[in-house]
């Protein structure tokens, strides 16, 4: 259905896996049903979104049905595909605050660090709801029940930063000395990307701490960090006033019968009858 409930077009979803084939199934695109426009179940969690002033985002509607019946009437979801910049912004005018709940899979991790982005470029404030390795919520909510997936997955959601420390973790073995200061290189790339003092400070004595690292020195790097980006951004952003500027001549005043000459002898080259 459309943002007002009106049907737009079908959608299905394997029931059991098929190696080659896709895991949702929709409706041809037409001039009324745009995919990279349209968020499932919109229409009905409109009204809970803003009561509850959240919404949970999925990635499919199978996940969205169950998790309604498991007490998440706020929840919707994209059309089998990833979040665009046209739905976060439908999103953003209904609510600020947006729950995360992607795939534990490798797709979805990717597909939830992408669409935090999206959220978070249009103003959102996104947190992530972290399934166990294997389940997609719908399987989860089906083994476990609606408490526990309430619970251990939706109030337990994690911070932007988190995420993004476990995202990144993912991709390196911290058991290598090299991969491991490469990691902590990453994560002080992206708490200087963090506006407040208060929330930088957290993250570097939580990185203190795991790697027992002094915190000063963490500091310290993390300045340097943000100065390096900065240094790279301001760089790649060249400055607006010069670009395509032709070089300015400067003509000096000239006394009036010189001009008086030039302009003679302009006419005169012009017209044989003036000359």
């Amino acid at each position: 259905a459309d943002l007002q409930g009106k049907t737009i077009a079908f959608s299905g979803r394997l029931l059991k896996e098929i190696k080659g084939q896709p895991k949702y199934l929709n409706s041809p695109e037409t001039s009324i049903f745009n995919k990279s426009r349209t968020l499932y179940n919109f229409h009905r969690a409109k009204k809970h979104i803003r009561k509850n002033q959240q919404v949970i985002l999925f990635e499919g509607f199978a996940d969205v049905i169950s998790a309604v019946k498991a007490g998440c009437p706020n929840a919707i979801a994209t059309m089998g595909t990833a979040l665009t910049e046209e739905q976060a912004k439908i999103i953003r005018r209904n609510v600020e605050s947006v729950i995360i709940c992607y795939d534990a899979d490798s797709a979805g991790i990717e597909a939830a660090h992408k669409a935090t982005a999206i959220l978070t470029n249009v103003g959102c404030t996104v947190k992530i709801a972290v399934m166990p390795d294997g389940y997609d919520p719908d399987d989860y909510i089906k083994e476990y029940g609606a408490e526990k997936f309430q619970n251990d997955v939706i109030n337990s959601s994690l911070t932007f930063m988190a995420f993004q420390m476990r995202y990144l973790r993912r991709k390196r073995n911290l058991q290598n000395e090299s991969e491991r200061m490469q990691y902590i290189e990453d994560v002080l790339k992206e708490i200087s990307l963090l506006t407040k003092a208060v929330e930088r400070d957290h993250y570097l004595r939580q990185l203190a701490q795991e790697f027992s690292i002094s915190l000063d020195a963490l500091k310290e790097q993390q300045y340097q960090v943000y100065r390096t980006e900065k240094k790279k951004k301001d760089n790649d952003s060249p400055n607006r006033n010069n670009i395509n500027r032709q070089p300015v001549v400067k003509r000096s005043l000239l006394p009036a019968y010189q001009n008086a000459e030039r302009f003679l002898i302009a006419h005169m080259l012009k017209d044989k009858d003036v000359a």
